[in-house]
């Protein structure tokens, strides 16, 4: 599809954590190293995994900026370990925490922990499909527009029942309609 500048895939899946004796469920997504700059995300301290930790499936995760007040509330959590499951449990070493940020696209980055994709590809077997991807859009392109070449695309490819398009200049275009109509309600009761 025209005007995409990068498309990145996601897995996604709930598992359990444990850091010392604390054990909670959280979001952990599978990202590459590009994730953070196409979503606008900045450390709090740390750094983000690289290219070679994905190529490498190395066990290294980047918390979001809850989960690190959480499990660590006297500080700095990198250079720490928690422990994933799945199947069994793995160690695998913090190296950033992100600073807090709001949602985005359906995306909590501050309840939710990252590691490479291809770890996230390698512990989480029956994965059979990408729970996302996000495109980002070429400098001056309508992201409505390229959202509905990519919705027209995707229909003809698979039908209209396996996916869903949305982009963040839709939900504003939503919002905006919605602000309308209660506009027009609260006049029309006055």
């Amino acid at each position: 599809v025209s005007g995409i500048k990068t498309v990145l895939p996601i897995y996604t899946s709930n598992t359990r954590i444990r850091s010392g004796q604390d054990v909670k469920t959280v979001s952990v997504q599978g990202v590459t190293s590009t994730y953070f700059d196409v979503m606008n995300t900045e450390l709090l301290y740390g750094d983000y995994f690289t290219a070679l930790d994905n190529i490498n499936h190395r066990q290294v995760v980047i918390l979001g900026s809850d989960i690190a007040k959480e499990l660590f509330p006297a500080g700095n959590a990198v250079g720490s370990y928690l422990s994933i499951f799945r199947n069994q449990s793995k160690r695998y070493l913090i190296v950033g925490v992100l600073e807090e940020k709001e949602a985005t696209l359906g995306a909590n980055f501050n309840s939710s922990i990252f590691i490479p994709i291809n770890t996230f590809e390698q512990r989480f077997m029956n994965m059979s499909k990408v729970s996302s991807y996000i495109c980002k859009v070429n400098d001056g392109v309508n992201a409505i527009d390229v959202s509905k070449k990519v919705e027209n695309y995707l229909n003809d490819l698979v039908g209209s029942d396996y996916f869903f398009v949305y982009s963040a200049a839709s939900i504003v275009e939503m919002a905006d309609q919605v602000t309308g109509t209660f506009t027009s309600f609260l006049a029309a009761i006055a």
